[in-house]
């Protein structure tokens, strides 16, 4: 029995131990450095919103909305340390609606679809949905979502309006 008792005693002074030591990191463990939450929301909404042009039920795209609505809480995953500003995230979201409006004219390739340059080096037989749905970064407007620093987010000459 005394060895039954000194064990008790051991794991509830570890476990007091142990709880001690998470109750004095939980404010540090419990912050967040997430940046442009909103901004991601905006991106997010819109591509859900686009996706329509893809097939999306408005069921899916609640969904969708909804699932961004808590990832973006993470932030902008992007290679850049600010949050985006207005005129960047509207020129995004122009991107992602233009790119919408190319999937929903029936074009087979975003090459050449006005208003969804890609970046230098992109591949211009992606379909419209690829980039909508999977490949977003990959718009010259959105590059600033990548968390990979793109080198040149440059305009590819068959994506030139």
């Amino acid at each position: 029995m005394p060895r039954l008792r000194s064990l008790v005693g051991l794991l509830l002074s570890t476990s007091l131990a142990a709880g001690a030591l998470l109750t004095a990191l939980a404010p540090a463990s419990c912050g967040t450095d997430a940046v442009g939450v909103e901004a991601c929301r905006t991106i997010e909404t819109a591509r859900c919103e686009a996706a329509t042009a893809c097939g999306f039920t408005a069921e899916k795209v609640e969904s969708c909305t909804l699932f961004y609505r808590d990832q973006c809480l993470h932030g902008v995953e992007s290679a850049d340390a600010g949050v985006p500003a207005t005129e960047v995230i509207d020129a995004c979201v122009a991107a992602i609606n233009a790119t919408a409006a190319c999937a929903k004219a029936g074009a087979a390739k975003i090459d050449g679809c006005a208003g969804a340059a890609l970046i230098t080096g992109a591949e211009p037989t992606l379909a419209p949905c690829v980039v909508l749905q999977e490949k977003v970064e990959l718009l010259a407007a959105c590059a600033f979502v990548s968390a990979v620093p793109v080198e040149d987010a440059g305009v590819t000459d068959a994506a030139k309006d």
